[in-house]
């Protein structure tokens, strides 16, 4: 079984059902973190919503929290999922504009590199 990641009839993703659960709980986890809403939906019925601006502002404020930190735990926690986020996040066609430029190459690379692994609809 798999879940569609859209954006209205947009399929961006469509990763295993644990895969998608995996991703969706740590979206939630890190919005509580940084006091923002996610922009993803509720899995249902196999599909979630993505809100592409939300999302987009999401993802930019886990970057800055990135930048701004020097807890080298929480960089390595978020070093997990920024990269997954940012291949959405260019799905949609949208930017992370908080991106400091001594960053943007190794993100860019790792979010090309999963994109390839990250299966459309």
């Amino acid at each position: 079984m798999s879940c569609y990641f859209q954006v209205a009839d947009d399929e961006v993703w469509n990763p295993s059902n644990a895969v998608a659960q995996l991703f969706l709980s740590e979206a939630v986890s890190l919005a509580r973190l940084i006091g923002t809403a996610s922009g993803l939906g509720k899995i249902t019925e196999d599909e979630c919503e993505i809100d592409p601006d939300q999302f987009a502002a999401f993802v930019d404020a886990l970057i800055s929290t990135y930048q701004s930190t020097n807890n080298t735990v929480l960089r390595s926690l978020l070093r997990g999922f920024i990269p997954v986020a940012l291949a959405l996040v260019e799905r949609t066609g949208k930017k992370t504009p908080s991106m400091q430029p001594e960053y943007a190459d190794a993100w860019a690379r790792e979010a090309e590199v999963l994109s390839h692994s990250m299966p459309r609809g």
